[in-house]
């Protein structure tokens, strides 16, 4: 009964808050996936710098997130993330939420992940912005207290003609124990392969899980 109130609300959430998509590629978890009826919660934070292709670099905008995730069965794990992001060069915030399936391939080492979502605000054609982002994580651990985690994804919009970007993210974790907390440091970039410009990110974000 309790979990399936806590799919009811994730679906129900994002269903009424999603009405676009942007930039929001980072990764900031590992292949792991929560047993059924578990939880994590989370915070992130991401700076983002857009590179040219003269080589010139500008600050892009930074991200301020929270994340929660559950395990709707064996092997799957359900997660919405949402983050308010400040642009430079624009007086409002805009906002970004994701609802993730995220399916276990290969216990704690390879899972697949689905992201699908929107960003949200003033000055915003919503219409342009939908997007789904699948993609792999794969987790290599390093000692019982520390793994290197591996993210790659497509961007694909849902507007016509949009091209298909791809990210990249490449990250580390620690704690003391997996089972109850993380701390997870990540750089990312985000490019269309037919251009030279691009964006890089670096992120940082806490999970909790019980």
């Amino acid at each position: 009964m309790r979990r399936q109130l806590v799919l009811r609300f994730l679906i129900l959430f994002t269903v009424i808050i999603a009405v676009n998509g942007c930039y929001t590629f980072s990764s900031l978890e590992s292949a792991r996936v929560l047993d059924p009826g578990h939880f994590e919660v989370g915070m992130t934070y991401s700076d983002l710098t857009y590179h040219s292709e003269s080589e010139e670099s500008d600050d892009a905008s930074t991200h301020i997130g929270f994340q929660f995730g559950y395990g709707i069965a064996k092997k799957i794990n359900l997660r919405l993330r949402y983050e308010m992001m400040d642009l430079e060069g624009f007086d409002n915030d805009w906002h970004s939420l994701f609802i993730s399936p995220k399916f276990s391939l290969e216990k704690d080492r390879l899972a697949l992940s689905m992201p699908l979502g929107s960003t949200f605000g003033e000055d915003i054609n919503s219409k342009d912005y939908w997007q789904v982002q699948p993609g792999f994580i794969a987790t290599l651990p390093i000692h019982d207290h520390f793994e290197f985690n591996f993210a790659p994804k497509a961007l694909i919009f849902f507007q016509e003609d949009s091209d298909v970007l791809v990210a990249l993210n490449a990250g580390l974790g620690f704690s003391t124990d997996f089972s109850l907390w993380a701390i997870r440091p990540e750089v990312g970039f985000l490019f269309d392969p037919g251009e030279k410009d691009y964006f890089h990110s670096l992120n940082i974000g806490l999970s909790i899980y019980k």
